[in-house]
């Protein structure tokens, strides 16, 4: 059943219907793809400066747990950190 599909893209079919003149489903769903990564990437980028201001201003780690050392010091403050992103990734 598969094979008798014809396989598409949604860049080749047509983006206004040449009667009307209106945007075709295919038009939306080119719209839709677009905003949705810069919206991801504006998201992205917001909570990356947002993280790395609150690290340099509150020394804050990037999510909040208990470490068994003290992170008062810068080096073990950035590895803690290090430690964090490296576990969620």
């Amino acid at each position: 059943m598969l094979r008798l599909t014809v396989s598409f893209t949604w860049e080749e079919l047509p983006t206004r219907d040449p009667v009307t003149g209106n945007l075709t489903k295919a038009a939306y769903i080119l719209i839709i793809q677009s905003l949705t990564k810069y919206t991801a990437g504006l998201l992205i980028s917001f909570h990356i400066v947002q993280t790395t201001v609150r690290i340099l201003s509150n020394h804050e780690m990037v999510l909040t747990s208990w470490v068994p050392f003290d992170i008062s010091e810068v080096s073990v403050y950035v590895f803690a950190n290090v430690t964090q992103v490296q576990n969620t990734a």
